[in-house]
């Protein structure tokens, strides 16, 4: 009997932990499959139809690697302005994300204007978003004053090195311009435009 006791107890365990394996490894497959639903699912959805997401100045779009959002450049909407970016300094030391290294200035004109197209239509409400990180791009360590526009209504003074501006609004027009107005106190300029 003592001879047999050690067969049976491999088999007893083999009996026990073979199921539990089987189901261990079932299960990650499940949850690697999930997790990659998810992330297709994510990846679909940002940005969709409707969305605009601007890294103003970009030379290239890039996927945000912290909220998988896709930020495309500025070129199909302005057609004025300099391309800066932020001092190195600045940029490691706030921490800013890489969608804030880059900014697009307007030193010439009085109004220089983002146009963008309301994809989901009229009548409907769109959050706007503005963000500017000054980051003494200018090497000069003094930030503009200016003003912020949606078409002609006043929306807010930009006056701080880093801010960002949110409103929720009704268009009845099928694109909207949201407009950096020089006010005589420094050189206008904005990093991200989300829609």
């Amino acid at each position: 009997m003592a001879d047999g006791q050690p067969l049976f107890l491999v088999i007893k365990l083999w009996l026990v932990l073979v199921p539990v394996i089987i189901s261990a490894v079932s299960n990650s497959k499940l949850v690697a499959a999930h997790d990659e639903q998810a992330k297709r699912k994510l990846e679909t959805n940002t940005n969709a139809s409707g969305f605009i997401s601007i890294d103003c100045g970009a030379n290239e779009g890039r996927r945000d690697n912290e909220t998988g959002i896709f930020y495309e450049t500025d070129a199909g909407y302005v057609d004025t302005g300099e391309v800066h970016q932020i001092s190195l300094h600045d940029f490691v030391h706030n921490r800013y994300p890489q969608k804030l290294k880059n900014l697009r200035s307007f030193p010439q004109g009085t109004r220089n204007c983002y146009t963008l197209k309301l994809e989901q239509g009229t009548n409907n409400n769109y959050l706007i978003r503005a963000v500017f990180a000054y980051g003494n791009y200018d090497n000069k360590k003094q930030k503009p004053v200016f003003d912020l526009y949606i078409g002609v209504n006043k929306w807010a003074t930009v006056d701080s090195e880093f801010i960002s501006c949110e409103i929720i609004n009704v268009f009845s027009n099928e694109s909207i311009d949201v407009c950096l107005i020089n006010t005589g106190h420094g050189v206008p300029y904005i990093s991200v435009l989300e829609l």
